[in-house]
């Protein structure tokens, strides 16, 4: 509308439609950009300043008007909607800020059993009251009411009232914890390895322990061996497809899928990483600084400018190495100088305490112990006390700080979703299997500490902003109709609106993940449990927290859209 509105001027005989919409228009562009596209001399004659011809153009001329007066009063009702969901989302932030926040770092505070936990549980008796500060008190009332109309003594009254409520409270509980159970779980290849070891007994636990000092949670090392000692399958040497299979795996290994760099400072198995790629550096005849300070830094940024330069991929010059090196089955071969465990008759590691068991027997003892902790687990599986389920994660929040971090430093990064998939056991199974089995004792204890964030999801989840916010949302379904009828965006003043409220509801969001993150950071750091939960927390928070999830709420606007509809029909 705005590019025609000077041919329509000077054309002189504008129909009443088309006066009505230079009218709507000259009031968007006023308000929205602060700019006039009519003078007031134009306004006037388009208005009270024009004598219509017959009644066919006092009539379209007042259906277009009428149409403009409700574009103004549903703006007015959108505002109101919009004012009601701010306010009832600040009084509810309020109280959970202060739940979340409550006593939370103090100095007696050491573990988050003694911590956070506590007053976590705790805090759920203030869900009601709250609900009632915030909402009013109309669920009391009802309550009230119905004791007083029963006729009954108020001593029975109180008694009644009082288990009413404990079952209320209880109820609240066992909701929170099932919600929140949907949401954990262990991963079913870790909780094996993790069950292993606790199986293994304190002598190889010992051994393990002195060849990698972390074998006790991490599984990378202890899997990987198992890894070359599968492609071995009882073999003397590797077949060429083994070798490209292995060659395939270690050079994966060098790279971060979610910094998305090149990086040389782990191992596949005993074999560095590092030396792969001074090998691979010397290979293709580029110079590298021994003895630099970061030296896997300089090898990362040396091979990267070498493959971009001919137009090779790191990936592929790393593999040729790696099969070189897997080719040679003399000292200096790879699997020579970085003999695998299975093979190794050695005691010696580099840890300062050798094994009492050579290491290929140790190895074989993993091995058995891992295969029982397999069968124990799969056979509650197979038997359906445990279920299990495919996850993906998308790390959200680690994408936007890399990409942040290549703006920053004017690297290219794409912006592709950093996720990973894992078979998890879900939090519901673990929680109801019977049996003694610390990893379902540690998933309930985790189960207890998350249950707080479940009820502040179902407390959120009954507040009205929400309700109004998804009103709002109706109101944008209809400004987007009525918007086609008048030619002009008329959807600005709630965009804002919607926009507004999304950047309050993302503040109190990452209030809820600090409180997981922190619950998470408590158990790493206390000790406190061995079998650590997989956390879905932000898809609990979705429904709640994320706009995409919430669907508009039209049935509060059913007399805009159907005044609409009388004023131009097929038109809306």
């Amino acid at each position: 509308m705005k590019k025609n509105i000077t041919s329509i001027l000077q054309r002189g005989n504008i129909k009443p439609k088309d006066r009505v919409l230079l009218l709507v228009a000259d009031d968007v562009s006023r308000e929205r950009d602060g700019k006039a596209l009519l003078t007031d001399a134009d306004r006037h004659a388009l208005s009270e300043g024009w004598t219509p011809k017959d009644n066919n153009e006092v009539k379209e001329y007042n259906l277009y008007n009428e149409g403009r007066r409700n574009i103004a009063f549903g703006e007015l009702d959108a505002q109101t909607t919009y004012l009601n969901a701010t306010v009832g989302f600040l009084r509810a932030s309020k109280y959970i800020s202060y739940i979340l926040f409550k006593n939370r770092f103090t100095k007696e505070t050491k573990t988050i059993k003694e911590g956070i936990a506590n007053r976590a549980i705790d805090s759920l008796n203030d869900i009601e009251t709250i609900k009632d500060t915030i909402e009013g008190e109309a669920l009391k009332d009802e309550i009230t009411n119905f004791f007083f109309s029963s006729g009954k003594p108020a001593i029975i009254l109180e008694g009644e009232a009082n288990e009413i409520a404990l079952n209320n409270k209880l109820n609240k509980h066992n909701e929170a914890l099932n919600l929140v159970l949907g949401y954990l779980g262990l991963e079913l290849d870790y909780t094996i390895y993790l069950y292993a070891f606790e199986l293994a007994g304190e002598e190889l636990q010992k051994d393990l322990l002195a060849l990698y000092p972390d074998a006790k949670t991490e599984r990378s090392y202890l899997e990987q061996e198992e890894i070359i000692y599968n492609l071995f399958n009882g073999k003397d040497k590797l077949n060429q497809t083994d070798k490209e299979k292995l060659a395939e795996l270690i050079a994966d290994e060098c790279f971060n899928k979610h910094s998305g760099e090149w990086s040389f400072s782990g191992y596949f198995a005993d074999i560095p990483l590092l030396e792969l790629a001074k090998a691979t550096a010397e290979n293709n005849k580029i110079a590298y600084n021994e003895k630099s300070d970061d030296l896997a830094d300089e090898l990362r940024n040396k091979l990267k400018a070498y493959a971009d330069k001919n137009k090779k991929d790191i990936k592929d010059l790393l593999r040729e190495t790696i099969l070189t090196g897997l080719d040679n089955d003399k000292e200096g071969g790879l699997l020579q100088a970085h003999q695998p465990l299975f093979m190794s008759d050695e005691k010696e590691t580099c840890n300062e305490q050798d094994t009492k068991l050579t290491h290929k027997e140790l190895f074989k003892k993993w091995l058995d112990v891992k295969a029982e902790a397999t069968k124990i687990i799969q056979g509650l599986i197979d038997k359906g006390e445990l279920k299990t389920e495919r996850k993906i994660r998308e790390y959200k929040r680690l994408k936007n700080l890399y990409l942040k971090l290549a703006q920053e430093t004017g690297q290219d990064r794409q912006d592709t979703p950093i996720t990973e998939t894992k078979t998890i056991i879900t939090g519901e199974s673990l929680y109801n299997l019977k049996g003694d089995f610390n990893f379902v004792k540690d998933l309930r204890e985790q189960a207890e500490d998350f249950k707080l964030l479940g009820a502040l999801v179902l407390f959120l989840r009954e507040c009205k902003f929400i309700k109004d916010y998804a009103t709002l949302l109706g109101f944008l379904e209809l400004y987007k109709k009525i918007s086609k009828v008048f030619d002009e965006d008329l959807t600005y003043k709630i965009q804002g609106y919607i926009k507004s409220f999304n950047e309050d509801l993302e503040g109190l969001k990452m209030e809820f993940l600090m409180l997981a993150d922190d619950i998470m950071e408590a158990n790493y750091k206390g000790d406190r449990v061995y079998y650590l939960s997989e956390s879905y927390i932000e898809e609990l928070l979705a429904p709640t927290f994320d706009p995409d999830k919430i669907k508009p709420d039209t049935d509060k606007l059913k007399v805009y859209f159907d005044a609409f509809k009388d004023l131009f029909g097929d038109s809306f």
